[in-house]
Parts: structure tokens; sequence; C-alpha cells
């Protein structure tokens, strides 16, 4: 039998008094304090599976609550996001609904949470985004970011970290879920998900070093600790996944 296999973590940080992320791998939410790493495995016979994090937008009001309930739903509904357009319908129907608890009560008006994740079906899986957590294949070295970073820019075209996209927002502004389809090959398939306190935190030659590590739980373990003696200034949430070649 073949088996997907993660690894995963999320923490408060160093500095932060509490952790507004949130990981999902299949059926398993976390929003931990402490970055423990956590090792799941699901056969292939129960296909399609969810792999995705979450991010609390720091600042806002319930940031922990938004981005549990953003990938809460997201457990209960991916068996239905078929196809990248009923990924886009999910996400913008979740949306609504993290929107309409944040304006229930007067301390969560506001709330609001990136996300992005992974769906693995049988021979393709599906990459989805809003906001700036981020999804990156693995090959033979070779780091690729999949997802798209929804946030504004300078004159000069430099990204800055003010969002333009986020769940929680009202229905009648635009949103614009980023969502691609990929074929799973015969090799063996690698990817990580993670929020930008971990990409903001590290110079991109050293996170794509790390990456190249061989083994699934020693990439996490360095791309965590190295966050932390950088300071490890927000909450940090990774989740690595080896998938099984398809037949």
């Amino acid at each position: 039998m073949s088996w997907i296999r993660v690894v995963a973590t999320t923490g408060r940080g160093r500095v932060r008094p509490g952790n507004e992320d949130t990981v999902l791998v299949f059926g398993w939410l976390s929003q931990a304090l402490r970055p423990q790493l956590v090792e799941l495995r699901a056969p292939t016979t129960s296909l399609p599976l969810v792999c995705a994090v979450a991010d609390g937008m720091g600042g806002h009001a319930a940031g922990e609550v938004a981005s549990t309930l953003a990938l809460t739903y997201t457990a209960q509904d991916y068996h239905e996001w078929t196809t990248a357009d009923a990924v886009r319908a999910g996400l913008l129907a979740i949306n609504e609904r993290v929107y309409a608890r944040g304006a229930a009560d007067a301390w969560t008006t506001g709330m609001g949470t990136t996300i992005a994740g992974l769906i693995f079906q049988a021979r393709r899986g599906i990459c989805f985004n809003i906001g700036d957590s981020r999804v990156h294949r693995i090959s033979d070295g070779y780091v690729e970011q999949i997802s798209v970073d929804h946030v504004a820019t300078e004159p000069d075209g430099a990204p800055t970290s003010r969002l333009t996209q986020s769940l929680g927002e009202p229905p009648d502004r635009r949103l614009e879920p980023h969502v691609i389809e990929f074929p799973l090959t015969g090799e063996q398939s690698r990817f990580l998900i993670c929020t930008d306190g971990v990409t903001s935190m590290l110079r991109a030659a050293d996170f794509r070093g790390l990456c190249r590590r061989t083994e699934l739980d020693d990439l996490v373990m360095g791309l965590r600790d190295a966050v932390y003696e950088v300071g490890a200034d927000d909450n940090l949430s990774l989740i690595a996944v080896d998938v099984p070649g398809a037949d």
C-alpha cells in the first residue's frame, strides 16, 4: 500500500502571546503554542486528502478564530472541491461564512485570515491560496512557489506585507482565489506549505537551502529552528508532504 506522509508544526514564535495560525492535515486541526513536529500518514486509497495552513491576520480582531473557522470549513467541504472552479466557489462560500461570523459580535468584527493548501486526488493535485501564505513544490533540489502572493507592491514593483486579499472580506468586494491543477506523475512529489511567519523571516537562499534537505522531518525541523534563530517575530506554521508516484 502507498502512503502520503506529512510532517507538520505550528507555534506562536518568540514574540506573539498566542498563535493565530492554524494547520489542517487530513482531518487533524492544530493551533498549538509550541512548535512540536507531528507526523501523519494516510493511504492513497483514502484520496482525496487535504493539507492547508491559515494565518489569522496580525493586529486584527480574533485572527485565531478566523483561521480556525476557515480550515474547519475546508475540512468539511473539500470532498466536493473536485475541480479548480469548485475550489474557487468553495473558498468564496467560506469567505462569506467567515465574514458573517465576524460581523456577529463586536469583538470579532473585521477578523480575517489567509489560506493556502493542497488537495490530492487520483493522479492530480489542486493548489489554492488567498493571501500570502505559500505553497512550494520541491523537485530535484529545485524549490518552486506554485501559489501567488496577494500583496500590494511599491511603485518600483517590490512586494510589501500589505494584503490585497484575505478570507473574511465583505461579499461585495471582489475576491479572486488563486487555484491551479497539476498532474501527479510516476515520480514521488514533495510539497511545502507555510505561513509568512516562515518565509518573511528567512533569506531566500537560506530558505531554499533548507528545503533541499532529504528527510522530511529534517526539512521541517531545519526551517523551524532557523526561524527561531533569527527571532521568530511572528507565528509560524509548516506542512511538508511526500506524495508517492502515481501508478
